[in-house]
């Protein structure tokens, strides 16, 4: 049984008429939702099946819904492939050729063992040909402006005889229905762009799992490694799994996808406080385990950090730790105490300090973007920072800048009250992460430096770390 709808179709509303921009909007999130977290689409949705029905109780013409008629035509596809349109879409968005290609591999335009050379091909056709398409705007009709007739010729020619290409029936329905889409929008918008204007929606899709059909999968975890950290022995499978990862997590590249899924608040275009982007890490529940394990990584960090300036602060004005086992003759077999810190707690390496310096200059520059005061620069930031702890001997330590910030201590006790007291799902989640992975921390640590058993470091891990104080809570 079908309802009546009373409504406008899209293809009668003028493209000056606010109602067109505001039903591109709600069609842009419709589809992206079907195509990458759904893997269901509705294939014919051009101007006549798509009705504008007004919100009879208010005043704003722009108030109402959009309506999809016409479902006759509505394709499955696998969620794999979901994943593939996601992944293509985000690389699509970055310009990155290379994986531009392997999705189009994965999604079966190409065949699974085409050459390197014909990789390379493809890589060079797809600059060549969608590069411009991505970058100038206005559909096909304003890429076409961009073209080099002569070259674009060669390069659909190439396409088309020396690339063993193959169009799956699902994908061409899809290439349609976004056809269509981008009609839509250039009536709206004529310098419109697709990618762009998917993409922010498409890294919100990425960054949260809510419970679509890929959330926490391998696939997810496997995009989200592959946008966030950065590949450095050229190797092109950047993913490997959580302990043989080769890549190096990438703040920037963090920062970027997360200003890009709240709509391009970056720190250099409406830029993101503290408080926002703390709040935007705890709703990406599908990069939990990245962000848990980096929060970990630079903790753990920052402490070691601490402790050997510590020890270096005091070896100058001539305190020491022995370098010798407490007990000679060593009868117990024990290494010597600046040993076992150089195993419990190794110095950190030139590539950890070089992450901190970034942190902290970000963290810096999103207090003063919180502070809502631009007049003050990176540098007086930072002499602030030392001033308020001259106090203490140790000012250059990295711990206590980020902690001197008041934006970064106040954020840190909120997200830890609302983990443990108010009960605070995704803050709970997160510290939970955070706390699994140090006890593993702590056990592999002991275990390594060869002063406790593998069994006695994981009893020792638990006793130090458990239980978790919102479990007692909840429990009570």
């Amino acid at each position: 049984i079908s309802d009546w709808v009373d409504g406008t179709p899209l293809r009668s509303i003028p493209s000056t008429d606010s109602r067109l921009k505001e039903a591109q909007a709600l069609m842009r999130d419709a589809y992206c939702k079907s195509m990458y977290v759904d893997a269901f689409f509705h294939a014919d949705g051009h101007g006549g099946n798509l009705l504008w029905a007004e919100n009879k109780t208010s005043t704003k013409k722009e108030d109402g819904d959009l309506c999809i008629l016409d479902c006759g035509l509505m394709v499955d596809i696998d969620p794999s492939a979901a994943e593939g349109l996601l992944r293509l879409s985000l690389h699509l968005a970055s310009r990155d050729w290379t994986s531009v290609v392997d999705d189009v591999i994965a999604l079966g335009f190409l065949p699974d063992d085409l050459s390197p050379q014909l990789k390379a091909e493809a890589r060079g056709i797809a600059r060549r040909i969608i590069g411009p398409y991505l970058d100038v705007g206005g559909g096909a009709a304003g890429a076409a402006s961009a073209y080099k007739i002569s070259t674009l010729f060669d390069d659909v020619s190439a396409a088309t005889l020396k690339l063993p290409t193959s169009l799956p029936p699902d994908m061409i329905l899809l290439a349609r229905a976004v056809i269509q889409l981008e009609g839509l929008a250039l009536r709206a918008y004529p310098d419109y762009r697709l990618v762009d204007d998917i993409l922010p929606v498409a890294a919100r899709i990425a960054l949260r799992s809510s419970d679509d059909t890929m959330g926490n999968s391998e696939a997810r975890t496997s995009l989200l490694y592959d946008l966030l950290y950065e590949n450095q022995d050229g190797n092109e499978d950047t993913y490997r799994g959580t302990d043989e990862m080769k890549g190096a997590f990438s703040l920037d590249r963090l920062l970027k996808l997360l200003g890009t899924a709240t709509g391009g608040r970056t720190t250099g275009d409406s830029p993101m406080s503290i408080d926002q982007l703390i709040d935007e890490l705890l709703q990406a529940d599908a990069a939990r385990d990245l962000v848990a394990q980096e929060t970990l990584n630079v903790g753990d960090a920052m402490v070691r950090d601490a402790v050997w300036r510590g020890v270096d602060t005091f070896a100058e004005r001539g305190f020491f730790l022995p370098t010798s086992p407490p007990f000679p003759p060593n009868i117990l077999n024990l290494p010597s105490p600046i040993e076992t810190l150089e195993k419990l707690a190794p110095r950190i390496t030139e590539k950890e300090q070089l992450i901190l310096v970034r942190l902290l200059e970000v963290l810096e520059e999103l207090e003063r973007n919180g502070s809502g005061d631009p007049t003050v620069s990176g540098s007086q930031a930072h002499q602030q920072s030392q001033r308020r702890s001259t106090a203490f001997p140790f000012e250059d330590i990295s711990l206590v800048k980020m902690l001197s910030m008041s934006g970064v201590a106040k954020k840190v006790i909120e997200v830890s009250t609302n983990a443990i007291w108010g009960r605070e799902d995704n803050a709970r989640a997160m510290v939970e992460s955070v706390s699994d992975k140090l006890k593993d921390r702590v056990q592999t640590r002991l275990a390594d430096s060869g002063l406790v058993s593998s069994d006695m470091a994981a009893m020792i891990s638990k006793a130090v770390l458990l239980p978790t104080p919102w479990q007692s809570v909840k429990e009570k």
